[in-house]
């Protein structure tokens, strides 16, 4: 068993803190935990909650997309140097239309014959 303090931790002395359990709270700048009578009344910032679904499941696969729309431009040994630099021009000043109109518009996917 650990030996128990008869108060507060030495170190949390130091901070200047009145209670451990207050650390968390006063180092994040926020209540770190709360007991079910304490939320009572409180509220859900949704702001918070839809910028994040809107970051983790729109963002974030656009970036992807993007990504890859570039990936594939400078892959594409069929298309010369002119027609990349303009694809990557559309893509990169009009993101989503451009790689919209790229994946519609774009060559067959070119086939490797041996012989």
């Amino acid at each position: 068993m650990w030996p128990a303090f008869p108060g507060p931790h030495p170190g949390i002395a130091i901070l200047g803190l009145t209670h451990p359990t207050r650390l968390a709270d006063d180092v994040c700048g926020r209540e770190a935990s709360l007991t079910r009578k304490q939320w009572k009344g409180r509220t859900v910032d949704w702001t918070t909650f839809w910028a994040w679904i809107g970051f983790f499941f729109v963002f974030i696969p656009l970036m992807m997309l993007w990504i890859y729309t570039m990936v594939d431009i400078f892959g594409r040994p069929d298309m010369g140097g002119l027609a990349k630099f303009l694809w990557l021009l559309l893509i990169l000043f009009v993101p989503i239309i451009g790689m919209l109109i790229y994946f519609i518009a774009r060559p067959d996917e070119f086939v490797v014959v041996d012989g």
